[in-house]
């Protein structure tokens, strides 16, 4: 067991007389205080200050970025694929007719030469591959029968008809407003019978009045009546005339196609908002005219 150490020391009774001998200090008592006490003075006389524990890193939560109209626009043009001089490589494979790539590399200078840039355009697909390294791959290259890096390292390209990417654009962004729009299709048989042509009409009219876009297609039941051609052309006639005459303000926004007996693809778009606001007022003006009229006789 250990014991408190002496309070009795040496030291303290040198300071005790010289202390005591000196004038200024004769009436200085010493004052002996026990190690417990020492112990619990020095634990209040010199308090630690509580510090907060550092507070650990707060997680921040990723958020799907908001894609609005501008921004999916950057979006799209950063997404769009480099073209003819704006391919970074000097090497580049090219896609061939079969879907196959080229068994040889080529410099895409004397590609870009050989093509006429008006007609053609030299489309980047992929960039190079990156190099492998020899030890590693040395026993699958062994047993590969294809030499894949015939030649330099080179990009993936194809090369595309601009008047066909064009005429494909153009379908995809009209097919893009017809859905915003709001399409519809019917379906009618050339040898429908009246009560369904009616409902097949009325639908269209409803679309067209609510400023749709509705394609039409005519075809030959299966296993149904054949249609004379006469029969044909007048029910033709008849849901033109239902889309034309019936909404006013529609249009046939493209030409027919197909053939009268066969199958036969009709595009009609209703009238703009603004005309069948116009349409809508003056038909309550006139509801509320035979009203009044009424109620005078």
């Amino acid at each position: 067991m250990r014991h408190p150490p002496c309070i009795f020391s040496p030291a303290q009774a040198l300071r005790h007389i010289f202390l005591s001998s000196a004038p200024n200090n004769a009436a200085v008592a010493p004052i002996y205080l026990s190690p417990l006490i020492l112990r619990a003075t020095r634990k209040t006389a010199t308090p630690r200050i509580a510090t907060a524990p550092a507070s650990a890193p707060s997680i921040i939560k990723s958020r799907a970025l908001s894609m609005t109209a501008p921004l999916r626009k950057k979006v799209d043009q950063v997404k769009r694929r480099p073209i003819n001089g704006q391919i970074p490589y000097k090497w580049v494979r090219l896609v061939q007719a079969d879907g196959s790539l080229a068994p040889e590399a080529r410099r895409t200078d004397d590609v870009l030469m050989g093509l006429d840039l008006n007609t053609w355009t030299l489309e980047l697909l992929a960039p190079p591959p990156a190099p492998r390294d020899a030890d590693s791959n040395s026993d699958a290259d062994a047993d590969s029968d294809v030499d894949v890096d015939a030649g330099p390292p080179a990009a993936i390209c194809r090369i595309v008809d601009r008047a066909a990417a064009t005429a494909a654009a153009e379908e995809a962004a009209r097919a893009a407003r017809r859905k915003a729009v709001g399409t519809k299709e019917l379906e009618l048989n050339w040898a429908i019978a009246p009560h369904d042509l009616a409902h097949k009409l009325r639908r269209l009219r409803e679309f067209l009045g609510k400023g749709m876009q509705v394609e039409v297609m005519l075809a030959r039941k299966r296993g149904g009546r054949t249609a004379a051609k006469d029969e044909a052309e007048a029910l033709l006639a008849r849901v033109r005339e239902a889309a034309l005459e019936g909404v006013p303000g529609a249009k046939e926004v493209r030409k027919m196609s197909g053939t009268v007996g066969g199958v036969v693809h009709l595009y009609f778009e209703g009238p703009p908002e603004k005309m069948r606001r116009k349409a809508a007022a003056e038909g309550k003006g006139e509801g509320d005219g035979e009203g009044e009229e009424r109620g005078d006789e």
